[in-house]
């Protein structure tokens, strides 16, 4: 009998999974996988709320089809004191929530997963959150694993960045497990999005625009990936619904009382489902790294970037030396020597410098012993430049040199790949991709039923997170 294969869903928050993977969940549902999902914080930042949000998401998650027994909470909290997020403390500081709470936990009914595994609540510390996140993930060792890409929430970049730094741990200690790994943006495009869910026919993901940081312009919130790259899977009709209450998408966040999501769903769903692929089988995860200078730790981390607080929404990438390699400025050679295990057939090599436009590696040379396989400049807005060679080069070293630059050179990162994008890895989760008008029927307006749906929703969001909050507010004054 055949092994299911495993997903596991990477939330920051409850009610964040139905943005990450709402309608992928329900095509996964019909393809009999085994999912999970796990989220990182109980999405307890207010005192009237707490843990509520626990017990709204397991009755999220079993709509998608996602049991009790598959949801797992780390139980770390949504909101620090301090002013300093656990992300960017000290490996083992103790920290204290906005809640006052000091250690993991759950609800009856449903222990945080420290509990269930050691029988203990964990201190609020980097380690201990960071320990959880990689021994679940080892646990289950999901085959697909969709996580959120960096955009503006804090948590939502804690939980990617530590999970890029868990997943170039992973992969170089063990190096027989090589999931499929798909992220996306929670907000960008998506809650952020616009609001048009009865668009006819219905509109794919639409970029959230350019931004500015780092001193340029960049396509997304995150400097290492273009929208020209993103993956578009077609969804399952029952996410695609004429009327939006009754879209299973709909009802699953309905579920999500204490937030706004079943509101916003006008935005998040979509005729498509968009993301980005981290691929894993770079070569340079068992391969040795040196250089004539400067820290190569970083040169095959997984990590495309790095925050020195992550709190600071408009110039989040400024501490290079925490994630790039910076050769020495009196280096004259400012060289990486690469050494793989043995000979491999090599097809291309992407590089991803240092997403500062006042930085910039005009020239670099890539070699073969004396033979040059590339000389040319990096993309200079942090993506990754993607060299791919004409003919397969067989070899066990490389040499990367940077000749010319401005500014202070540094290299976030080096995936070398013996083959081209691995196609069939999509099929066997029976994943199409998305084309263009397979929505409904485009008549060129919306029906009355449409338009009343949309009145009737506006008038109850503005009742219930509106007008309720209004009386509450006042008579908190009051009293």
């Amino acid at each position: 009998m055949e092994k299911k294969r495993k997903v596991l869903i990477i939330a920051p928050h409850p009610d964040d999974e139905i943005n990450l993977a709402g309608q992928m969940l329900v095509h996964f549902q019909k393809q009999n996988l085994e999912s999970y999902v796990m989220y990182t914080t109980n999405g307890d930042a207010e005192k009237k709320i707490n843990n509520k949000r626990i017990y709204e998401a397991l009755e999220a998650c079993k709509v998608l089809g996602v049991g009790n027994s598959y949801v797992f909470f780390l139980g770390y909290a949504n909101g620090w004191k301090e002013d300093q997020h656990i992300y960017n403390a000290k490996y083992t500081s103790e920290r204290e929530s906005l809640l006052g709470k000091r250690e993991t936990n759950g609800v009856k009914g449903k222990d945080e997963f420290s509990l269930l595994k050691y029988g203990i609540h964990h201190l609020f510390t980097r380690e201990n959150l960071k320990n959880d996140f990689k021994t679940l993930i080892l646990d289950i060792l999901p085959d697909l694993i969709i996580a959120p890409e960096f955009d503006l929430h804090p948590d939502h970049r804690m939980t990617s960045l530590l999970f890029d730094e868990i997943m170039g741990e992973i992969l170089k200690s063990h190096r027989d497990y090589r999931p499929l790994i798909l992220k996306k943006y929670i907000h960008e495009g998506v809650w952020y999005g616009k609001k048009d869910y009865y668009s006819i026919p219905m509109n794919p993901t639409l970029t959230g625009g350019m931004r500015e940081y780092s001193g340029g312009t960049h396509e997304l919130s995150s400097p290492s990936f273009t929208w020209g790259e993103r993956l578009a899977f077609e969804t399952d009709e029952r996410t695609r619904t004429k009327y939006l209450q009754s879209n299973i998408i709909f009802k699953a966040a309905k579920k999500h009382r204490c937030t706004t999501a079943w509101y916003e769903m006008q935005r998040v769903i979509n005729a498509d489902m968009v993301y980005w692929q981290r691929r894993t089988d770079s070569l340079l995860f068992s391969a040795d790294i040196t250089a004539t200078s400067g820290n190569t730790c970083f040169l095959n981390d997984f990590l495309l970037y790095g925050c020195h607080d992550i709190k600071k929404k408009e110039e989040p990438f400024t501490d290079q030396t925490a994630f790039e390699w910076i050769p020495s400025e009196d280096d004259p050679v400012k060289c990486v020597f690469i050494s793989l295990q043995k000979y491999e057939h090599i097809s291309s090599i992407v590089i991803y410098e240092d997403c500062n436009w006042d930085n910039h590696i005009e020239k670099v040379r890539i070699s073969q012993g004396d033979n040059v396989l590339y000389e040319g400049e990096l993309n200079r807005d942090g993506t990754g430049t993607n060299i791919r060679f004409k003919r397969e080069v067989l070899t066990d070293k490389l040499s990367i040199q940077v000749i010319k630059y401005c500014g202070v050179p540094g290299i976030t990162e080096i995936e070398v790949f013996a083959d081209e994008y691995e196609k069939e890895r999509f099929q066997e989760y029976r994943l199409k991709k998305y084309e263009y008008g397979i929505g409904v029927k485009d008549t060129g307006r919306k029906s009355a039923g449409q338009l009343l749906e949309k009145v009737y929703l506006t008038v109850l969001f503005a009742f219930k997170f509106k007008i309720r909050y209004e009386i509450g507010r006042r008579i908190c004054q009051k009293s």
